[in-house]
């Protein structure tokens, strides 16, 4: 190939890869773009743009992504169903998917690391902060309403600070100062605590530089069960060793912290009582579901609907606020809902081409589906693209993809 030629195309991928690792970020949801009418509009447009200007002038699009594309449109048809019958409709997300899903590994691998730069660099002045307030400074914040209307009819409001959102229910006072658990720029604490968890799993937990630092302190700093559990499965995984000094170093800093901050509620409870509800009853830690929507799972379960599903956003509009994998199943039905794990598992094992591939996956198979007994994200943006980097990442692939450490 020319050089000039070679160099024009890097070009094209690097612009690529920029662009869709920041979707991947607004797809999230910072706290920025909740009052903007026009962002998913634009978001819509630059996905196609993109996509169709790199495929002409990459004229390359492989024999696996055709498969992949087709799977995911058979899903996608399923969802076009609801109580009413047919109701036609398409969104970003199923736009972005369909997009990223034309491109080759190179892309989907530096589309992550591009989101994992961004995703750790706008978590920095939340940690800074985090400490700041815990020491009594005083920072100034405004009113910020939910944008989620369920978390409206609550009653609860965000302080807006610079660079970071905090939900008020989930701050504590401690002495002159106050902690919380950390929201970052994301709409909750549990949003922090999964996709740390999840990055730490397909950078094979690797803390040995600034971000994969950043990824650990805000999982921590979160107070997210999640994010704990997650972690924690994922070390006896793959190292036993690491959750050793962890624990340990954990043990010595909570042994000499203040009683004032070991009797706060954010440790006490967060930490302390959940993580031992965790073994003794799972039931009182089990938070995603609620007396409203089990109502309607178990007639759902025994309705004609339980093939197809009840149709797109039915979980959202019966307004029981949960989050669970039954949400997707309540939505697509149990056909619609094997059809997207079938996706995950046959982009899986499309990139195994050995047994090592396959044991390095594994831990982030474990964790992904884990993942979505209490954050059921298969039709997300965001959740899709971490899972197929991460894949091309932890592979040894033999195609054009940097064997560099994906946090280089």
């Amino acid at each position: 190939m020319d050089v000039s030629l070679k160099i024009k195309h890097s070009f094209i991928d690097e612009g690529v890869s920029l662009i869709f690792g920041s979707l991947i970020f607004l797809t999230l949801r910072p706290y920025f773009i909740w009052e903007s009418k026009f962002i998913y509009s634009i978001v819509f447009v630059l996905a196609i743009t993109v996509t169709l200007a790199w495929s002409l002038l990459r004229a390359r699009i492989s024999k696996s992504s055709v498969v992949f594309i087709s799977v995911f449109l058979s899903s996608f048809f399923l969802n076009q169903f609801t109580l009413h019958g047919a109701y036609p409709w398409i969104s970003v997300v199923v736009v972005l998917i369909l997009c990223f899903l034309l491109f080759d590994e190179k892309i989907y691998k530096n589309t992550l690391k591009v989101f994992i730069n961004i995703y750790a660099l706008v978590s920095i002045p939340s940690i800074l902060m985090f400490f700041l307030l815990a020491a009594g400074v005083n920072l100034e914040w405004e009113y910020l309403e939910p944008y989620s209307k369920a978390k409206q009819s609550t009653g609860v409001y965000y302080r807006e600070y610079f660079g970071m959102v905090v939900l008020n229910t989930q701050i504590f006072t401690l002495g002159t100062g106050e902690l919380f658990r950390l929201s970052s720029v994301f709409p909750e604490p549990g949003v922090v605590g999964t996709v740390s968890a999840l990055l730490l799993t397909v950078t094979r937990f690797d803390v040995k530089n600034w971000k994969g630092v950043i990824l650990l302190v805000s999982g921590i700093l979160s107070f997210s069960l999640a994010f704990y559990v997650l972690a924690c499965m994922y070390l006896i995984l793959k190292k036993p060793f690491y959750l050793f000094i962890l624990a340990g170093l954990l043990s010595a800093l909570f042994f000499y912290l203040p009683d004032d901050i070991k009797d706060n509620r954010i440790i006490k409870y967060y930490v302390m009582e959940r993580g031992e509800a965790l073994f003794v009853n799972f039931d009182e830690v089990d938070n995603r579901l609620n007396d409203c929507f089990e109502r309607r799972y178990d007639e759902f379960l025994n309705s004609s609907d339980i093939f197809i599903g009840n149709g797109y956003k039915a979980s959202i509009s019966t307004m029981c606020n949960v989050s669970s994998y039954k949400n997707v199943i309540y939505d697509y039905g149990i056909i619609g809902f094997l059809i997207l794990v079938l996706l995950y598992i046959i982009i899986l094992l499309s990139k195994i081409r050995t047994k090592s591939d396959f044991m390095n996956c594994v831990p982030l198979l474990i964790v992904f589906f884990a993942t979505s007994y209490q954050r059921p994200a298969f039709d997300t943006f965001w959740f899709f693209a971490i899972f197929v980097g991460g894949v091309i990442s932890l592979v040894n692939s033999k195609s054009n993809v940097s064997d560099r450490g994906i946090l280089q």
